[in-house]
């Protein structure tokens, strides 16, 4: 975390972003209005529009933000678990930890946003859906390699139980945010492991 010093010597750009992913998280994107982003980064209105000339452009930057940040915690997960097992423990304990995290957590940042957007913001509709897909992608090359090296049936559809977990994921947290019943997060490690052994199971046999 950077001290206060550091957080001072940070350029007009990174404040602002910073400061629009904590308020669009927060209070939601409809909610946050650009002179209280200016206010907050404590730059100046020219500065503001230099680097976003919209608050679509800055609202491009937040969700890039994080889908890096998440995307690259997905990435080291798959990378780091031993096994599919393993993944699912990983995550799900991330995901409660996230949830445990003293009023800071505010659900999925790309299922809020598509939940928060309306007609007229071209293109920004589209990138929740984006970046889950790639996450999908992620998930099934992870699958494949579990494949290839036995640990899962050579007949599974990869792509297909990919889609699922990532669905698993993103409903647990609708629901959480329906809810705020904590047990939606908690259930996930369970609901992973289901969702792998049920598919593998009835995972037809290649011929």
């Amino acid at each position: 975390m950077k001290t206060k010093s550091q957080k001072s010597q940070l350029g007009p750009r990174e404040k602002i972003l910073r400061t629009a992913v904590r308020l669009f998280y927060r209070q939601g994107f409809p909610n946050t209005g650009i002179n209280q982003i200016i206010e907050e980064s404590g730059v100046a209105k020219a500065s503001f529009y230099q680097w976003y000339p919209s608050k679509d452009d800055l609202a491009r930057a937040y969700l890039d933000y994080y889908g890096d940040l998440l995307t690259s915690r997905l990435e080291r997960l798959l990378d780091r678990s031993a096994d599919i097992d393993e993944f699912a423990m990983r995550w799900a304990a991330i995901l409660r930890r996230d949830v445990r995290s003293q009023g800071r957590y505010n659900g999925c940042p790309f299922l809020n946003f598509a939940a928060q957007i309306s007609a007229g913001h071209e293109g920004l509709d589209e990138m929740p859906g984006a970046i889950i897909e790639n996450w999908i992608h992620l998930v099934d090359r992870r699958l494949t390699r579990a494949v290839s090296t036995g640990q899962l049936p050579a007949s599974l559809d990869t792509r297909l139980l990919a889609r699922r977990l990532i669905h698993a994921f993103s409903g647990a947290h609708a629901m959480w945010r329906l809810t705020h019943d904590p047990s939606c997060i908690y259930d996930l490690e369970n609901v992973f492991r289901s969702l792998v052994r049920d598919q593998s199971l009835n995972s037809t046999p290649t011929r």
